[in-house]
């Protein structure tokens, strides 16, 4: 998560990986954010300790993801509320630059999409690792399988983003009875797939709160 804390005129930054404070002049710019989101976090406080740390409460706590790198991140941020209109949209613009960003009143939420969306990019890391290996075992070369699974992957996200039909109705327009696509979707549902994911984001949720509960 990383942390910026708005002072008149300034703001404020903070390291995600050490929490180390940006000096004068460092203020960031979108490549600041996206070495952030590339790096793993080491440094968490909730807005109550900055707070006291910084001797001040116009706080904003964000949580960026990977994607950032290329600018198609999901940044989900809360701010205090002594944080103006002005400065929020600062923060919208800089996040903004790097992706999508996400304001959310209950600092408790950043919790929550640190299981969702800032870990999830590795839950898609692994199903695409997996779909390759799945299209390796039914004969096709890892080129092909990689080049089938990154294209469908994107293909899928992109039409989901700009349809005006929900995941759920998308899914059944492609999944004809008795066809092909029901045949997979049966094993995965034999399998519990909806389940799995499910308990990998509660895990990943409840450990944040840990780590937050640690600090």
């Amino acid at each position: 998560v990383s942390t910026f804390a708005f002072q008149p005129p300034s703001a404020t930054f903070v390291s995600n990986l050490t929490g180390r404070v940006l000096e004068a002049g460092e203020a960031p710019d979108a490549a600041y954010w996206r070495r952030q989101a590339r790096e793993p976090v080491a440094f968490r406080a909730c807005i109550e300790t900055l707070a006291a740390h910084f001797g001040h409460d116009r706080i904003v706590r964000v949580m960026p993801n990977t994607p950032a790198a290329i600018n198609q991140g999901m940044s989900v941020w809360t701010a205090t509320e002594t944080v103006d209109e002005a400065q929020r949209e600062t923060v919208r613009g800089l996040l903004g630059a790097i992706g999508r960003e996400l304001a959310v009143d209950d600092e408790g939420k950043l919790d929550m999409a640190t299981a969702l969306s800032g870990s999830g990019p590795a839950y898609v890391f692994l199903f695409i690792e997996a779909l390759i290996e799945a299209g390796v075992a039914i004969g096709l070369t890892a080129e092909e399988a990689e080049a089938m699974t990154m294209q469908t992957l994107a293909g899928a996200a992109a039409y989901a983003q700009v349809s005006e039909f929900s995941p759920a109705e998308l899914r059944e327009r492609v999944t004809s009875k008795g066809g092909t696509t029901a045949a997979g979707l049966q094993e995965l549902d034999r399998g519990e797939f909806r389940e799995l994911l499910a308990a990998c984001v509660r895990a990943a949720c409840v450990r944040s709160w840990e780590l937050g509960a640690a600090q």
